[in-house]
């Protein structure tokens, strides 16, 4: 719950201790908290794109670097070689499946989040409920 002062605190008798008044924000007072929530998601999803990005390019110049010295290093067995070369497959296609893992997690808290009710919606549903009820009952 997120609370808010009132405009003038006010002072117990004794002028010892101050009592300060709070207030308990409503939900409608707050911007609507999916929506916070929504924007959190999106800009931690943009940081890790980003940073994702980032290091594949780090690693992509990497790679090339080591692909480079391995062809240019003589002393070095075609068995090394090629446990390099497999390494560096491997490496490339365990960071593309962690990327659709993160991507996949992503989605998933963003549809959880759709899903979420307020309390206005649980608020506005228990109305019409009883209104429901009312009905029913001039009904009988």
């Amino acid at each position: 719950m997120a609370y808010e002062m009132t405009d003038a605190p006010t002072v117990a008798e004794d002028q010892n201790e101050a009592i300060i008044n709070w207030k308990i924000l409503t939900w409608e007072d707050n911007m609507d908290q999916k929506q916070i929530f929504r924007q959190m998601m999106e800009f931690n999803k943009a940081a890790f794109d980003n940073n994702f990005k980032a290091l594949v390019l780090f690693q992509s110049q990497s790679e090339q670097y080591i692909l480079r010295f391995l062809e240019k290093s003589s002393w070095m067995p075609e068995a090394g070689k090629k446990a390099m070369s497999d390494w560096l497959h491997a490496y490339n296609k365990n960071y593309e499946c962690f990327k659709a893992s993160a991507d996949e997690n992503y989605r998933r808290a963003m549809d959880y989040v759709s899903t979420l009710r307020t309390p206005g919606d649980i608020q506005s549903q228990t109305n019409k409920g009883d209104a429901k009820k009312e009905n029913m009952g001039s009904e009988e």
